[in-house]
């Protein structure tokens, strides 16, 4: 049975952008003495940096629902999840969550474990994990951390012949 809401989180999933969805949910849920409501208004009105901090503290985790599973790290934006860092070892956790509703509001997923390295071949579980992820309804817009850009540029460059640099084709000069 769908409740109100379902329908009202599923109105978010397919606007993301829409603050007003946002709020009728924030007040749906402020009605229903859920703490996420507060979350909700506190950040769409850019305000109680504190309670916020404390709010993520004791709900954030139960708040990423199934994607829990895989994130590592993750912050919120407006009261839904924005940025997250994902576990690429678990392939078949992610398999089962890309498709799940709530990535509409993630922009940037980092690869690896949120752990700072520097762009060279990607791993195979990167290139698994975006694969499955850009699978995904919409996904292909979204942020990798290493950007998707980076590891398709590095495999052209791990397929260059040795010696010589891949080329690149150099814009058109329009003469005068």
């Amino acid at each position: 049975m769908t409740t109100e809401l379902d329908v009202l989180l599923a109105a978010i999933y397919a606007r993301p952008d829409d603050d007003d969805a946002r709020m009728v949910y924030a007040d749906a849920l402020q009605g229903r003495s859920d703490p996420r409501g507060e979350l909700i208004a506190l950040q769409l009105g850019n305000t109680g940096a504190a309670r916020v901090r404390a709010l993520l503290e004791a709900h954030g985790r139960d708040w990423l629902g199934p994607l829990a599973a895989i994130v590592l790290t993750f912050s919120f934006e407006r009261g839904f999840p924005a940025r997250v860092a994902i576990d690429v070892g678990k392939h078949a956790k992610i398999r089962a969550v890309a498709s799940h509703p709530s990535w509409a509001t993630i922009h940037t997923v980092e690869l690896g474990g949120g752990r700072s390295q520097q762009i060279g071949r990607p791993t195979a579980l990167q290139k698994k994990a975006i694969q499955t992820l850009a699978k995904s309804a919409g996904f292909t817009r979204r942020e990798f951390r290493p950007s998707l850009a980076d590891i398709l540029d590095s495999e052209r460059r791990a397929r260059a012949p040795r010696g010589r640099a891949p080329t690149r084709r150099a814009p058109a000069r329009r003469s005068r």
